[in-house]
């Protein structure tokens, strides 16, 4: 209903769960919020949004960081394990039972090595080749959120064959 409003009077602002954040689109609301809802990397997505919407000054490689910190605890959910690579973190979920298109795995590894390699998001705060800002944090968080539901939605429907015998 207050997003009904601010969407009414072109607030550059809606509620995502119980923060404030700029972001506006419904569909990109719904995926944080429905990635932020259960077990999965739900701690992560809503830090990764309160660093997002932090004012007057947000913190956006910290919020890319949760970001992806959500689909690594989404992994380590579906898979029980702790892994070094995502590579082999999908590589596990094959193993599940859960299997992926290869380009997603390969588009999904490039995407962590770019927050992960030495000159990356998690490794190159004194280093200011590396800047990030609203328009990144906001890509990895959206997506981050959507990959958290896919995978979600993957292993639930895994689940629903293994318990119907019908594969999905």
């Amino acid at each position: 209903m207050v997003n009904e409003v601010f969407e009414e009077e072109h607030a550059r602002f809606r509620f995502v769960g119980k923060l404030i954040a700029p972001i506006t689109e419904p569909l990109e609301i719904k995926e944080i919020e429905n990635a932020s809802s259960d077990e999965f990397g739900s701690e992560h997505i809503r830090q990764a949004v309160s660093l997002y919407a932090k004012r007057p000054n947000p913190d956006y490689r910290n919020s890319i960081k949760e970001s992806i910190s959500a689909v690594e605890a989404t992994l380590r959910n579906l898979t029980g394990k702790e892994h070094q690579k995502i590579s082999h973190a999908l590589a596990d979920l094959g193993k599940k039972g859960i299997d992926l298109h290869p380009a997603l795995k390969r588009g999904f590894s490039s995407i962590y090595g770019w927050t992960n390699d030495e000159g990356g998001i998690r490794h190159a705060l004194m280093d200011s080749s590396s800047p990030v800002g609203e328009a990144e944090a906001r890509l990895m968080l959206v997506m981050c959120s959507a990959y958290v539901n896919f995978l979600k939605s993957l292993s639930t429907a895994k689940s629903a064959a293994w318990v119907t015998g019908k594969s999905s």
